[in-house]
């Protein structure tokens, strides 16, 4: 088997068909956790799908994609760059690789560095998680890196840069159940907000 072959999977995550191709292995094992629960021999059929690629950067393949045209969006506080231009856009970032979108199509691509500067689950969140989630909006569905928990009926959303292990070991201790660690789905639903189970680390 070759180590280096890519990865193809269909995925439908809480309903929405996503295809997704991957070129680098050391991304394999962070999708399959993430995504795994959600993989599907068949896609939903009348849905359109989200196409997605990860590929290994290749300066002579993603200066075929880029725009000298694309304007700077602001990302305040951020540790990088991000351009649009008319539905495409592009997320740059130094310490991993860049990721290139297209809202109208829904699909993206990602090129990944040689030697990323984050490590392998941070990676796998910039280059698949977070294009997703900015694809699967418009369909309804919502992304959002927080943690969730429920209890009674009640649910609790929890947005936060600092690790919650802590506070969600409290939770679970006074009877909560953990719907998200990480990355959590939202829905709306009949007036009502949903919080869908994504897998945690």
């Amino acid at each position: 088997m070759n180590p280096f072959a890519a990865t193809h999977c269909r995925f439908a995550v809480h309903g929405l068909a996503v295809e997704l191709r991957n070129d680098v292995p050391s991304l394999d094992p962070q999708i399959r956790h993430w995504l795994g629960p959600f993989a599907a021999e068949h896609l939903p059929d009348g849905i359109a799908c989200t196409n997605g690629q990860i590929r290994v950067y290749d300066p002579a393949e993603v200066m075929r994609h880029l725009s000298p045209s694309a304007v700077p969006v602001a990302t305040p506080g951020q540790l990088l760059e991000l351009y649009q231009e008319g539905e495409r856009f592009w997320l740059v970032d130094d310490r991993w690789g860049l990721c290139e979108f297209n809202v109208l199509k829904s699909s993206w691509r990602s090129w990944i560095l040689p030697r990323p500067t984050l490590d392998p689950v941070r990676v796998a969140e910039m280059a698949v998680l977070w294009p997703m989630a900015q694809l699967l909006r418009p369909k309804g569905l919502f992304l959002l890196p927080a943690a969730a928990a429920a209890r009674g009926g009640f649910g609790v959303l929890i947005l936060s840069p600092l690790n919650m292990e802590g506070e969600l070991r409290t939770l679970i201790h006074a009877g909560y159940n953990i719907i998200a660690q990480r990355w959590v789905a939202v829905r709306e639903e009949g007036g009502k907000i949903e919080l869908l189970q994504m897998p945690g680390e």
